[in-house]
């Protein structure tokens, strides 16, 4: 039992929930436009349709033979809209439609070329998001390669096949890979067809986490907590294989894929609010607050390596936030196997003080400063991503 600690609990459990809503909502003068609907509409001519799925629905999707010589009919599952996917038509470049009355026979344009040349302008390309940045502080550059070539490994570890267990910023306790919740079980499911891309298959892939990504958008405010905090996990994981896409082309609905991330994000942070509650948390609802932490980190890291903001003008990543969120949970409390083990270690977790991202970058000018010792003892792979991620942080 926890009664001796539980007013202290309390208290530190109101902190963290103000916490997570005060990294999530990103900035509050940018609060009101951040629901892009309208800015998209007159941004993005968007040619793919949403995919109408129930919450409940995950894609069930069997790999093709190893060619990838793909007949798009076959693999587009019933409720699909396909139109997106079938081959480009040839267009008349009149500006009038033909017609075979006297009117239309008679009139001839003194220069046809003007039709065609309006009809032949290159099509703005959407705008684009995930560049590289370019860091200054080279004297960190080993740190910077640890963490660009780790954040892309995360995505594959939600394959059936791997046995290093989930991303490290999802809950190995509550996320069984075989009952993964919805939004993260499509995930998973789309991950297999990433892991067998080529170049014929590419777009139609790409099109289907975009349609997977529009689902998210037009069904987030129906989740429940569990289902919430899965589809910020998928679309970290979005971002995650964004980065490491090459092909433009594929990946040309970054403003919606940053806009979902965003309302998402929101909606977390406002049932993180509906969660607090007088006594200390249960050992599910801690674990959904500590991954919503530790997702949220990663989309800032994702933010300090790749320019996400020019593309989307509304969005701002404040990175000084980032200093006050408190550092991710030791080994043992994350790893905690049985609901015993996970009280005695969430009670000696709230026996020291409050740690932040903060201390950690402040202790590179303290060096006698001994209070993140104890968290520096028991690091996870997280944890060594975070303390990573610290040398380059101005």
């Amino acid at each position: 039992m926890l009664e001796p600690e539980a007013k202290n609990h309390a208290d530190t459990d109101a902190d963290e929930i103000e916490e997570v809503s005060l990294i999530l909502s990103l900035s509050q003068d940018v609060a009101a436009p951040v629901l892009l609907d309208t800015h998209e509409a007159g941004m993005i001519s968007s040619a793919l349709q949403i995919w109408d799925v129930i919450a409940e629905d995950t894609l069930n999707l069997e790999l093709p033979n190893e060619d990838w010589n793909l007949d798009i009919e076959e693999c587009i599952l019933e409720h699909m809209d396909i139109s997106v996917f079938s081959k480009p038509t040839r267009y008349s470049p009149r500006l009038l439609p033909i017609d075979t009355s006297p009117v239309f026979a008679s009139y001839q344009p003194e220069d046809n070329g003007s039709y065609s040349r309006l009809y032949n302008q290159p099509v703005p390309n959407a705008p684009k998001a995930f560049v590289l940045r370019k860091l200054s502080n080279n004297q960190f550059s080993l740190n910077r390669s640890y963490i660009l070539c780790t954040l892309p490994t995360y995505p594959s570890m939600l394959l059936p096949s791997n046995d290093d267990g989930l991303p490290p910023f999802i809950h190995p306790h509550f996320n069984n890979r075989k009952a993964l919740p919805a939004p993260l079980a499509t995930c998973a499911n789309l991950i297999q067809w990433i892991s067998v891309k080529n170049e014929d298959n590419v777009l139609f892939i790409w099109g289907c986490i975009r349609m997977e990504i529009d689902r998210i958008c037009t069904q987030y405010t129906t989740y429940n907590s569990e289902d919430s905090v899965a589809a910020l996990h998928a679309i970290t994981i979005y971002f995650l294989l964004r980065i490491s896409e090459d092909n433009e082309k594929a990946t040309n609905f970054d403003v919606p894929l940053i806009s979902t991330m965003i309302k998402v994000s929101m909606y977390v942070a406002h049932l993180a609010e509906d969660l607090q509650n007088e006594g200390v948390p249960s050992w599910k609802e801690w674990a959904l607050a500590e991954s919503t932490r530790r997702t949220i980190i990663i989309l800032f890291f994702i933010d300090l390596f790749f320019d996400v903001s020019s593309s989307v003008p509304e969005y701002r990543c404040d990175g000084n936030r980032l200093k006050y969120m408190t550092l991710p949970c030791s080994r043992k409390l994350w790893r905690a196997t049985t609901n015993e083990a996970w009280e005695n270690e969430y009670t000696n977790s709230m026996r020291g003080i409050r740690l932040t991202y903060g201390d950690l970058i402040n202790s590179r000018t303290r060096p006698e400063d001994r209070r993140l010792d104890g968290w520096l003892s028991q690091l996870d792979e997280f944890g060594m991503l975070v303390l990573a991620a610290a040398s380059l942080t101005s």
